[in-house]
């Protein structure tokens, strides 16, 4: 299994990595531990299993920033909430399970200061539950009229629209689209950041659901954006960008670039924020088996990873650069 593309979380200030992905709903938990050559390299160690008890691979996974409850969704439309054990990380306890979808869920987003968490499906479906209650009391569809139409654009040319700019299309069609991922964001201003993958477009609705702001041409890897708040907790967004190996930092509301770190050359993981408000990334790097035989027929060649805490000097001092 490729860790690059399995949904994945890291807490206890970076001691332990879980991932998602398996086909039994199961999570793995890894230890992160560190070498004697280089204290930034870690290895994999496999300690503990989290049982689901549902045949269905997680494919989300979220903490809170008190790292106290993770939120877990999987293929079938469930939502799994756990409570981690204050006195053992390793122990998960079910606090809630949630039926609402009946299609996959794609993504899921906690905000605290909002009490508030959201999931998105492939029906198109937004669900808003109250936080830590866990009681559904609004939804959503999301539908490809709501959304301003950009003419031409590019992969390598990304382009940020808005309602209020005139050449925009506003043709109204009748198809349904998905969010693939959703981020909530409470500062400036409460609203909705969605990612929709079929349209390489990032877009930001009020928390009302109202249309504020679109920018296309943007892929993004599995784990590749996070919401970072700075010292005066006004937030912003942390995309790791494939083509350039940066990580690109975006002003919300805008969806413009305030920022750009230097370029890495390990295979991106996901983000880490530690409560000190310091960013590291986790990356890994790929190792082959020395023991394969370049002349051999066997395709499925051993792969070992070693796990890359790697600290970042990207800040937003909202100057592009």
């Amino acid at each position: 299994m490729d860790i690059s593309q399995s949904p994945a979380i890291i807490y206890d200030k970076g001691n332990y990595i879980a991932l998602g992905g398996f086909w039994n709903g199961q999570i793995i938990i890894n230890k992160l531990e560190e070498q004697e050559k280089s204290k930034r390299n870690k290895n994999l160690k496999n300690i503990y299993l989290i049982n689901t008890r549902v045949l269905s691979p997680i494919t989300n996974m979220k903490i809170d920033e008190s790292e106290t409850f993770i939120l877990c969704t999987n293929k079938l439309g469930c939502v799994f909430i756990f409570e981690i054990n204050k006195s053992n990380k390793l122990l998960w306890n079910l606090y809630k399970k949630i039926q609402d979808n009946q299609k996959e869920i794609t993504s899921i987003d906690l905000n605290e200061n909002l009490n508030i968490f959201t999931t998105t499906d492939k029906e198109g479906f937004i669900n808003l539950y109250t936080f830590p209650q866990c009681k559904l009391f609004n939804s959503y569809k999301l539908n490809e009229n709501q959304l301003p139409i950009y003419n031409n654009p590019t992969e390598n040319n990304s382009s940020s629209v808005s309602r209020s700019e005139s050449n925009i299309n506003l043709s109204l069609t009748q198809n349904d689209i998905y969010a693939d991922l959703v981020i909530i964001s409470h500062n400036p201003l409460p609203c909705f950041i969605f990612y929709i993958r079929s349209k390489k477009c990032l877009c930001v609705f009020s928390i009302n659901f109202h249309f504020i702001n679109a920018k296309y041409g943007i892929e993004l890897v599995p784990n590749g954006i996070k919401k970072y708040s700075d010292y005066f907790r006004k937030d912003y967004l942390f995309i790791y960008n494939k083509n350039n190996k940066t990580i690109d930092i975006y002003d919300i509301f805008n969806l413009q670039i305030i920022s750009r770190s230097s370029k890495f050359d390990y295979t991106f993981v996901d983000f880490y924020f530690s409560k000190g408000m310091e960013l590291a990334l986790i990356m890994v790097k790929i190792e082959e088996d020395e023991s394969k035989n370049e002349h051999s027929k066997d395709k499925n060649m051993k792969k070992n990873y070693k796990i890359l805490m790697l600290n970042t000097q990207v800040k937003t001092n909202e100057k592009n650069g």
